[in-house]
């Protein structure tokens, strides 16, 4: 394993302006343009608007669902990195500095921390063991801390080959937030906006749901859609993923249709 962090989060690291790697496409924080993903989250020839979606509640259909956990089922404590847990879960970390488990919020909570220690960045992650095609995901987020570099955070990946290699990816920082395709270590932004953005201090969590279906992806963030996108070259199966980016965040009530 590399001891380097990938191209696109040194980049990251590097500024909140807009960025540009050969061959990586365009980096988050880019300004609306000829080429860019515009600020209501989605391409210009592609930009779809369901003022009427709803956001599906926690527990809704969780009998049938795909994947539930709401982590009740486990005692609170930390759980040994890259171990399937419960024939559910695999934790995983790149560049160290990681911790994953169960935490009390109010209930109990997974929880997902990294702190920097040889080198400026670290990630932490809980993969599923099962694979996913098109799918409805619903989730509930939290970032407790950040480090104080750009779009530090917790994120959800999805179609996931293998962490930053090949998925897309969702994050709420304290700029706003971006939906993004990331492609053997580069990172296309497909959508990004300023609100809602991350509020360290209140704390709270956002309900998420992502729905994927063929060449759309659909994000809403309690209530708001905030993009529909369409990707010509759509991923395909894969896993999901919770990430800390030089971070500690929480995760709850999971539900995958």
């Amino acid at each position: 394993m590399s001891l380097h962090p990938p191209p696109w989060k040194a980049a990251l690291a590097l500024a909140f302006a807009s960025v540009h790697v050969a061959g990586c496409g365009a980096l988050l924080g880019i300004e609306p343009g000829r080429d860019a993903p515009q600020e209501n989250g989605s391409r210009p020839a592609e930009e779809t608007v369901d003022a009427g979606a709803e956001n599906a509640t926690a527990h809704d259909g969780a009998a049938s669902a795909l994947l539930f956990d709401d982590f009740e089922s486990y005692a609170p404590g930390e759980w040994p990195l890259d171990v399937v847990h419960s024939g559910t879960w695999q934790p995983k970390t790149k560049l160290g500095g990681a911790s994953v488990g169960i935490e009390t919020d109010g209930s109990n909570v997974l929880f997902l921390k990294c702190t920097p220690q040889q080198h400026d960045v670290c990630d932490a992650y809980l993969e599923t063991v099962q694979t996913f095609g098109d799918f409805e995901l619903t989730v509930r987020m939290k970032t407790v801390t950040a480090q104080s570099i750009p779009k530090a955070g917790g994120a959800l990946q999805w179609h996931a080959r293998g962490p930053d290699v090949l998925n897309y990816a969702f994050m709420i920082h304290e700029a706003g937030w971006w939906l993004a395709r990331i492609d053997a270590g580069s990172f296309e932004a497909l959508a990004s906006g300023t609100r809602p953005a991350l509020d360290l201090q209140a704390a709270r969590w956002y309900a998420v749901r992502v729905e994927e279906r063929s060449q759309t992806i659909k994000v809403t963030v309690d209530d708001q859609l905030l993009a529909t996108v369409t990707d010509a070259t759509p991923i395909g199966a894969g896993t999901i993923y919770f990430q800390a980016y030089n971070s500690a965040a929480r995760f709850d009530d999971l539900v995958v249709r």
